[in-house]
């Protein structure tokens, strides 16, 4: 900086006094600047006089008040940032709030609704089912019962698309704000309360859907929490001091069966997750009880179990108890394929099931007992374009005709003694026909053969099964496809894939042969080798013990299928129907009677 031509401070001070006091009172720019007070300040201290000491003091003052206005408006900057800052994002949270607020009133809204149609499903399936489950059910009720059942399929389908909507609703709101601990626990409840919808209706994949979904909105694991609370159980028997053992079917296809573990013995008490569980309760010297039981969420269980004192060799003791009847495919299979209803649990009494299909040993040794004429009336025999079966009476014996697969395939025979052949197969090729499931009978066949079992005091209360019964055996408890799980492998059963579809491979095989596909209690054959007359929910119920009633046209039924069938027609569900005196070389027959008294003992 230069003063009249010089660097300034190259003077004494005192030379530019005149400037000093010239500039006194003037503007404020005349005063000096920040860097001539620095100047002024890195110098030895000199002697002002009074005018250049105000002039300097002056400078000072009018630098400190610059700095100062400086300094104010950098913080009233900033200020104004942060308020404006701070409007803006309380815009944005009021508008965020707002967004939030319209999918919660939108989610609330279609909830209303869809708990009103929730209701009215509620009432249409307990209509449907009380028709269902009436006995006899003539076909006035049946056809009610449709109509109701149809009513609430059409509330349920509302209902569905409702909760789809608050579910969609919810799950915005929580991408919106995903800090607001409200909407998600509005959103896990929806989550929870439709799982268990689609649980109850055995909605497998979708209650699995709707449970995975859940545990990402659910961090603290407390609404998986209450999907998997324990469920009190609580097991007496008689007689008592009975030991029991539990184990759980798992999710997979087959429904594997998990290890056991003891309980401990009875009376008992405890707690099990809910799940599909055999029960096994072992008393000193009887038979061991098994007892499939299904636990839902929130629903205690209190079994008492009778273990018999005696149960007839090769039949198995079925104990009162609950089980699923029915399915929960679509209608159009239900009804057009499956011709069964809509499942839903029933409860059965105790009785007795055969281990296996009657079979040409058992048929036989009835046939031997009879007269000429009923027995000639009796003999199983039958042909049409889907297969012939023939018994022969022979000198010193019987022998087996069939030809599996109709015309045009191979014809099979074989004599008492003999093991017959199928060509076409690479293993269970040989087989003793007698262990074969007696086939080529009718209804009325069966009617008469189970008297004859009561008559004779072979079993006491014979009977042909009710389906109920039938399907109860086949299945245990819970919702299984098959006998074993929901996926039948070709070797699981004797079915049309068994072996290979090969000419000449088509036929029964023994009974027991597939242990792959025997039921939770241990039934075998429920699936595959022949089709079972059973006792039809239309055909009035016996009492114990009560002779066969006049038959009727639906007084019989044919539960699940056979050798020759695929793998969705031997499902559990399936039946089929036929007149009194149908006779088919596929068609044959297991027998049930009634429970046993617990104390009696055997013969």
């Amino acid at each position: 900086m230069e003063y009249a031509g010089e660097p300034f401070g190259a003077r004494p001070w005192g030379s530019y006094g005149y400037c000093s006091v010239a500039r006194l009172g003037r503007r404020p720019d005349a005063l000096w600047s920040r860097a001539q007070l620095a100047e002024l300040s890195a110098h030895a201290p000199v002697e002002l006089g009074p005018d250049e000491l105000a002039f300097a003091t002056a400078s000072r003052r009018a630098l400190r008040r610059r700095l100062a206005v400086r300094r104010g408006a950098a913080v009233a900057a900033l200020v104004g940032a942060v308020v404006a800052y701070g409007g803006v994002r309380l815009q944005a949270r009021r508008a965020l709030d707002a967004h939030v607020a319209a999918q919660l009133a939108d989610a609330e809204q279609a909830l209303g609704g869809a708990r009103q149609h929730a209701g009215d499903a509620d009432l249409a399936r307990r209509d449907a089912l009380a028709g269902f489950d009436a006995l006899p059910l003539d076909a006035a009720r049946e056809t009610a019962a449709e109509a109701a059942w149809a009513a609430h399929n059409a509330r349920v389908a509302e209902r569905a698309w409702l909760d789809e909507r608050a579910e969609h609703a919810l799950g915005a709101a929580v991408l919106l704000d995903a800090s607001r601990r409200d909407v998600r626990d509005r959103f896990a409840e929806l989550l929870l309360a439709r799982a268990s919808a689609a649980d109850r209706d055995h909605q497998r994949g979708e209650r699995d859907r709707l449970i995975r979904q859940l545990e990402l909105y659910d961090p603290d694991g407390a609404y998986r929490g209450r999907w998997t609370a324990p469920v009190p159980l609580a097991i007496a028997s008689t007689p008592p001091a009975a030991v029991v053992e539990l184990a759980r079917y798992g999710d997979d296809l087959r429904r594997t069966l998990g290890p056991p573990r003891r309980l401990g013995t009875t009376p008992l008490a405890t707690t099990i997750a809910p799940g599909s569980y055999l029960i096994v309760i072992t008393a000193a010297g009887r038979d061991p009880v098994r007892y499939p039981v299904l636990v839902e969420r929130g629903a205690p269980v209190h079994l008492d179990v009778a273990v018999p004192a005696h149960v007839p060799a090769g039949y198995i003791y079925i104990p009162p108890g609950r089980f699923l009847y029915g399915t929960a495919d679509d209608d159009r299979l239900r009804v057009g394929f499956f011709n069964t209803q809509p499942i839903h649990a029933l409860d059965s009494a105790g009785y007795l099931i055969a281990r296996h299909e009657v079979t040409f040993a058992d048929w036989i040794e009835y046939l031997e007992a009879l007269p000429a004429a009923e027995r000639r009336a009796r003999t199983p025999s039958a042909g049409d374009d889907l297969g012939m079966i023939r018994l022969e009476p022979i000198t010193g014996g019987w022998r087996l005709v069939m030809q599996p697969e109709g015309p045009g395939g191979p014809v099979l025979s074989a004599t008492s003694g003999q093991r017959l052949h199928y060509p076409g197969r690479t293993r269970r090729a040989y087989l003793d026909w007698r262990r074969f499931p007696v086939s080529g009978i009718s209804w009325e066949d069966v009617v008469a053969y189970t008297a004859w079992l009561r008559s004779t005091g072979r079993l006491p209360g014979a009977r042909p099964c009710s389906e109920r019964e039938w399907e109860r055996a086949a299945r245990g408890a819970d919702d299984r496809r098959y006998p074993h799980g929901d996926l039948l492998a070709p070797d699981d059963a004797d079915h049309d894939a068994t072996y290979g579809r090969a000419k000449g491979a088509y036929g029964p095989d023994e009974v027991g042969s597939h242990p792959a596909s025997d039921s939770p209690f241990g039934v075998a054959d429920m699936v595959g080798n022949v089709a079972e007359w059973s006792r039809s929910v239309r055909s009035p119920q016996l009492a114990p013990g009560a002779p066969a009633h006049e038959l009727q046209p639906d007084d019989m039924v044919l539960r699940s299928a056979t050798f020759y069938r695929d793998a969705l027609s031997n499902q559990i569900v399936t039946r089929n129907f036929g007149t009194a005196t149908l006779r088919h070389n596929q068609l044959g027959a297991r027998i049930c009677a009634d429970a046993p008294d617990p104390e009696a003992r055997g013969p």
